[in-house]
């Protein structure tokens, strides 16, 4: 069974609308530097394997789950000091990101051939060493410097246009985000 219900949809569309002599390159190494987690009042509280599970509504209700997590979070904590990547980053690197690219790269191979030089740990590991405040926009201001730095002309071409639609999805997105913060201060209490 697909991981999300829109996958098979999705390879469809590609198959019938990607050329077939054509590669495509894709990676997530935008999508991880993005501070997920975190939103104007900075990053989660990550101190315990509580914090990470209060994430995701109802992992703290389910055995199995917080035992996991627990280890996880256990050898997470180190590897992130360590490293200098904020755990809430890393975490949605492993659980998040991974999870879906893996779910891509196996369900969407049925109709075009991929190529990931995006997925690449020098990269990650740079994108990640910015400062989380520096990424509080979801990464836009630091994508953009890259770009400008690269290419200043392809500034020019717009990103993400903001339609009505968008911003209303948007706008939905920030709603979800209050809901879910709120979700997880009261159940810690």
């Amino acid at each position: 069974m697909a991981h999300y219900d829109d996958w098979g949809v999705i390879a469809h569309g590609i198959l019938n609308g990607h050329p077939a002599d054509r590669v495509a390159m894709k990676g997530n190494a935008s999508e991880v530097a993005r501070t997920f987690y975190g939103g104007p009042d900075g990053p989660p509280a990550t101190g315990a394997a509580a914090d990470i599970l209060a994430l995701i509504p109802g992992w703290a209700e389910i055995p199995f789950i917080a035992a996991s997590i627990e280890e996880w979070h256990q050898g997470a904590a180190a590897a992130a000091a360590a490293s200098g990547i904020a755990l809430d980053d890393l975490f949605y690197w492993e659980h998040r990101c991974g999870s879906w690219q893996s779910q891509s790269q196996l369900e969407w191979d049925i109709a075009q051939e991929t190529f990931t030089p995006f997925s690449n740990r020098i990269l990650l590991g740079t994108l990640l060493g910015v400062p989380a405040a520096e990424r509080a926009d979801h990464g836009n201001t630091l994508l953009r410097e890259i770009i400008r730095a690269a290419d200043p002309a392809a500034l020019r071409v717009p990103i993400n246009p903001r339609t009505p639609y968008r911003r209303a999805v948007e706008f939905g997105e920030r709603l979800r985000h209050r809901a879910r913060r709120e979700l997880r201060r009261l159940r810690t209490r």
